[in-house]
C-alpha cells in the first residue's frame, strides 16, 4: 500500500473512531464500542517507550488527577505521528497535533477521566514510540480546589480553564468575594456552599463595570467553593474574599 495512502487511511480510522463516539446512533455506538475495547489501557502517573503501530494505535489513559497531561514523541529515528485525544465520558475531542520526533503536546483533565488516545503513522509497517505524564495541578475542579484564607487571592486563566478555591468560615457572618477594583477583566464568580451541587450566588456584573462580586452568609465550620469562570477572559487578575 502506498505510505500516503496508508497514512492518510490511519488519520481517518482517527476521525471515524472519534465520530463514532461522539455520536448517538446505535450503529455508531456498536462500532465505537468495538473499537474501543481493543485499546491498549495505560495507567499510572508515568510511562515511557510506549509503542504506536499501524494495528496498535489506539491506547485507554485512567486520568489519576486533576492536572495536565503531556504527551511526547520520543522516537529515535526521527518519525512524525498525528495524535489524537478525546474522551468517551466528554464525547468530545481534546486534541489533535502533529508531532515530530521531541515534540509535546498537552492537555487538561480531571480526576477519573477517561481518555482515549491515537495515533496515525504515516507507513503501514512503523513503530512510534511515545510517553505519556500526569501532573497534579490544584484548582482544576471541585476536588482539588485550593485552599485560601481571608485577603487577597490571584487567579490565572492563561490555560483557559476555570478555577476553584475553597473556604472554611471559622465564625458566622458575611463575607464579600470580589474583583471590583482590582481589574479590568470581565469576572465571572460561582459561590458553592459544601459542594458544586448547592449554588448560593453568582455574578458577573458588579459596581456598573465587568467585576464580580458577591456577599454570602457564612456558618463557622461550613466550606464555600468559589469557581472564577474562564469564560470572558483568559487572563491573570487578583480578588479578594474579607470579613464584613
Amino acid at each position: 500500500m502506498n505510505r500516503g495512502v496508508c497514512y492518510i487511511s490511519s488519520i481517518f480510522l482517527s476521525v471515524l473512531l472519534c465520530f463514532s463516539i461522539c455520536t448517538h446512533d446505535a450503529k455508531a455506538e456498536g462500532l465505537s464500542k468495538r473499537i474501543v475495547k481493543s485499546a491498549v489501557n495505560v495507567s499510572g502517573n508515568e510511562h515511557e517507550n510506549l509503542y504506536a503501530t499501524s494495528t496498535n494505535s489506539l491506547f485507554e489513559l485512567n486520568c489519576v488527577s486533576d492536572g495536565v497531561i503531556t504527551l511526547t514523541n520520543t522516537d529515535k529515528d526521527m518519525k512524525r505521528g498525528v495524535v489524537t485525544v478525546f474522551c468517551k465520558e466528554m464525547k468530545e475531542i481534546l486534541l489533535q497535533a502533529t508531532l515530530n520526533s521531541n515534540e509535546s503536546t498537552t492537555f487538561y483533565s480531571v480526576n477519573n477521566c477517561k481518555c482515549f488516545i491515537s495515533w496515525a503513522l504515516r507507513g503501514e509497517g512503523d513503530t512510534l514510540t511515545w510517553s505519556v505524564k500526569q501532573d497534579f495541578l490544584e484548582g482544576l475542579s471541585e476536588r482539588s480546589a485550593i485552599q485560601i484564607e481571608p485577603g487577597m487571592q490571584e487567579v490565572s486563566h492563561l490555560d483557559n480553564m476555570d478555577k476553584w478555591f475553597v473556604f472554611t468560615a471559622t465564625k458566622n457572618g458575611q463575607v464579600r468575594i470580589s474583583t471590583v477594583g482590582l481589574t479590568g477583566e470581565n469576572t465571572t464568580l460561582f459561590v458553592y456552599k459544601d459542594s458544586a451541587e448547592q449554588m448560593i450566588s453568582s455574578s458577573n456584573y458588579a459596581a456598573n463595570t465587568l467585576q464580580s462580586e458577591a456577599v454570602v452568609s457564612v456558618e463557622a465550620g461550613c466550606s464555600y467553593l468559589i469557581k472564577w469562570s474562564s469564560a470572558f477572559t483568559n487572563k491573570s487578575y487578583s480578588w479578594n474574599l474579607t470579613y464584613l
